[in-house]
Formats: structure tokens, sequence, C-alpha cells
């Protein structure tokens, strides 16, 4: 599942993926503040970079990173650092999701339930989380949709040519 992301980790923020990540941070606030939710703690599946873990961490929560890449979360890594932030990163995959702690709000964006194929595995995905979540805890993720892949997406290419990446 995660093959082409040990490639792609280098140059994942610069094609926009950290700036989607923000905006669904925004989407996740608001969501939080309208059912009044005040998380302490927080994972982030399928984190890449690790931008939505390190934005919830500057807010004081407690943020775990699960990753199925390890050179993504060797970007999450260095970005954390620098900013001098304590998340805790861990390789796994999402199907076999196994970690010593629960959670208040666990996240799942980048359409990254899309990459689970199977409708046993997307069973396990939510047996897992479920198993990992506080009690009253919030799962929040987004995916692609049948319609949105027929009616938005379509059987089109899209490609940028603009600055350093093609």
């Amino acid at each position: 599942m995660g093959q082409i992301y040990e490639k792609y980790a280098e140059i994942y923020d610069a094609t926009g993926q950290d700036e989607f990540g923000k905006r669904m941070l925004k989407d996740l606030q608001k969501l939080l503040k309208e059912a009044g939710l005040h998380p302490r703690t927080a994972l982030d599946l399928a984190c890449g970079t690790g931008t939505v873990a390190i934005l919830l961490a500057q807010e004081g929560i407690e943020v775990w990173g699960v990753d199925a890449a390890e050179k993504m979360l060797s970007v999450a890594r260095r970005k954390s650092q620098r900013l001098d932030l304590p998340v805790t990163w861990v390789q796994q995959d999402m199907r076999c999701l196994d970690l010593p702690q629960t959670f208040d709000v666990v996240t799942c964006f980048y359409d990254a339930l899309n990459y689970v194929l199977s409708v046993d595995d997307l069973r396990s995905v939510f047996s897992r989380v479920f198993r990992h979540m506080n009690p009253g805890g919030l799962f929040v993720f987004d995916a692609n949709t049948v319609s949105a892949l027929r009616d938005v997406w379509g059987n089109n290419s899209f490609a940028d040519d603009e600055g350093d990446i093609a």
C-alpha cells in the first residue's frame, strides 16, 4: 500500500498535500467545536508527512501519527523536531493497528481509506480504530465516493508543470 509514498515523501508537501491537511484541520476544528469536544489525545492515521498531527500538537494535544511509509514518517519526524513538538510517530499499516494507547479523536485524511481495497480490510480498520478510541471518542475521515470518482474526477488526467515539480 505504501510503496509509492516511499518515493513521494520528499516532495509530498510541495505538491499541495500540506495545504489540504490544513484545510482538513479547519473542518475538524469546526466539527469538534459543534460537538463540544475538547480532545486531549489524537491519533492521525495515514499521517503522511505529519501536517495534521503537527498542527494538533501545536494546540497542546498529545498526538500519535501512524503511517505505513517510513520515508513519510522520516519527513514528519524532521518537521516536528524542527518545531520541538513531542509527536509519537509509528510505522504501521492501519489494517493492523496495534498501539498501547486509546485516543479522544482519530483522524484519517487524504482519502487514505480509499486505498483499503477489500471489505474485510475496511472492517478491520474500523474495528481497530474503535478499539483505540476512548468512550465518546470521534473518528473523522474523508473518502472519495463512487459519485465523486465518476462525476468530479471522472476519467481525467491532471498535470502541473509549474515550479520544480512536474
